[in-house]
């Protein structure tokens, strides 16, 4: 209590700074003191409050200073310090802090209290996939389900209407968590549908994240609510407060109908990912209908996020997780043997997962690698996996949209590819609509489909999840449908982009400038 009481008044007085400084950049300052008796109150408390302030960010570049990261982004912060401690003290409070891990411990300890241990890792005899399989149970403790039912989903609209009815089957609970969530008429339908469920008597959950469904219409919440539905924002941005939060972003996207069936993949709740609206472009998208043991690995993800945004007495969690996570059981007999590790990756999880898996899976490619993303901006290491790739014989082929959706993002995407085509990577642009898919096969044999993509945002800050497939089978059916979009896309040519206009060039220069803050 008093440690919490302390942090809040050392907020207060820095905040207090910043307001002073800020009056004084803008002459507010010399008004104040020209007013009686205003020159005695503040000359000497201001003068000490600045020195607060100052001290504060020598510290903060102090702590920059020793943290074990880059050293490119280490003297990155200390310059941006030294040309405006104002502006630079602002921009690392929202870009800067590092993500706090206390609530995740907290969580840990709730699971191990109830009796939820980690789980072990099995291989079946003959696994080709060992090395792979053990670095991400490692890495994040994602267990191998050897056993389930799948179902591909490459556009928005049948894979909505297979969630609608899924829900309305709904017996027992309904767990839906995404970053998305509009107020247009698919959002109202699946929403309406959730309060019929809620209704009737079916536990409803709702995580929505707060940055990425800010449209969403408070009457919407509202209504949820009041049918019964437990909601809850991720990490809610509480304006002007400055927050961390906004830096690191809920990027899931499932859903748990009765424990048994799970939807996982890139499709958020929307007219346009049904290609739907009065800006009606065709949404290329890839989504995962998956029934049997790796519902319970997406469950349990869901589980952590919901007592991460909850605020739970301790018997609540507890109570909570005992009905969610223990004594599930799934029968293999109607189930197919098809492996895979259900990887959820955050700025909470110690390991970048996601990332690193990303990275074996490239380094170990021999024949062929297939990528589709929306947005390719990958770090200095992940680069040179793929050049690498290229370089040694391997065919790598990337898939990525032709029209943008984010100005900067674009630009950034667009500087990566002089260096990969210089090293062999064969890059497409998707012309028919808009490539938002998140997929990579190696070899025709492993594959991912998720929610990150092949950028810093989503392999470094924020939340994502990923289904790792060991299917040959299944592999191969994305595999074909990457073919297809090549069918509907534009080789960027060598020699052509080398001729591209200077302006393009600059363009391409800032969006990498600004990639680590997309």
């Amino acid at each position: 209590m008093v440690k919490r009481l302390a942090k809040q008044i050392f907020r207060i007085i820095i905040f207090i700074s910043l307001i002073f400084l800020i009056s004084y950049r803008f002459d507010i300052y010399e008004k104040l003191m020209s007013l009686k008796p205003f020159p005695y109150l503040f000359e000497h408390f201001t003068f000490g409050v600045k020195i607060l302030f100052f001290v504060y960010l020598g510290l903060i570049g102090l702590s920059v200073f020793l943290k074990n990261e880059n050293p490119a982004s280490t003297i990155s912060w200390l310059l941006v310090f030294f040309a405006s401690p104002v502006w630079g003290y602002i921009a690392y409070l929202v870009f800067g802090r590092s993500f706090n891990m206390g609530k995740k411990r907290t969580i840990k300890k709730a699971l191990k209290k109830v009796g939820i241990k980690a789980d072990k890792l099995v291989l079946p005899e003959g696994f080709k996939s060992q090395k792979l399989a053990t670095m991400i149970y490692n890495s994040s403790g994602a267990a191998l389900n050897s056993y389930n039912n799948t179902k591909l989903y490459l556009e928005g609209e049948r894979q909505f209407r297979d969630v609608i009815e899924d829900i309305k089957a709904a017996k027992n609970s309904i767990d839906v968590e995404y970053y998305i969530i509009k107020s247009d008429s698919t959002g109202k339908e699946f929403t309406n549908c959730l309060c019929e469920k809620a209704k009737s008597g079916v536990e409803v959950n709702l995580i929505y994240d707060d940055v990425g469904s800010y449209n969403l219409d408070d009457s919407i919440l509202t209504n949820l609510k009041e049918a019964g539905a437990n909601v809850v924002s991720f990490l809610p941005l509480r304006l002007p407060r400055l927050s961390k939060s906004l830096n690191y972003r809920n990027h899931r996207k499932i859903i748990i109908i009765d424990e048994k069936i799970a939807y996982i993949g890139g499709m958020n709740i929307g007219d346009e990912y049904r290609s739907l609206g009065s800006k009606a472009n065709f949404w290329r998208d890839t989504h995962l209908r998956i029934s049997g043991e790796a519902v319970h690995s997406i469950q349990r993800c869901f589980v952590q996020d919901w007592l991460f945004a909850t605020s739970k007495s301790d018997k609540s969690n507890s109570d909570y997780i005992r009905k969610k996570l223990l004594n599930k059981t799934v029968s293999p007999d109607e189930l197919t043997f098809q492996p895979m590790q259900i990887v959820s990756s955050g700025p909470d999880t110690k390991w970048q997962t996601i990332r690193q898996v990303y990275f074996l899976m490239i380094c170990s490619a021999k024949k062929s690698i297939t990528i589709t993303t929306p947005y390719l901006v990958p770090d200095f290491a992940m680069m040179s996996a793929l050049k690498t790739a290229a370089l040694s014989g391997v065919k790598v082929d990337i898939i990525v949209p032709k029209k943008a959706d984010h100005f900067f993002v674009y630009w950034s995407t667009r500087s990566n590819f002089e260096a990969l085509l210089d090293a062999g990577v064969n890059i497409y642009e998707y012309s028919k609509g808009f490539m938002h898919s998140k997929g990579i096969v190696i070899d025709g044999e492993i594959s991912s489909i998720g929610t990150a993509n092949f950028d810093i945002r989503s392999l470094k800050l924020n939340f994502e999840i990923n289904a790792f497939i060991y299917d040959k089978e299944l592999s191969r059916e994305i595999q074909r449908s990457f073919k297809e979009d090549i069918q509907n896309s534009e080789r960027i040519d060598r020699r052509e982009y080398r001729g591209r206009s200077f302006g393009s060039k600059l363009l391409e220069a800032l969006g990498r400038m600004v990639s680590p803050l997309q």
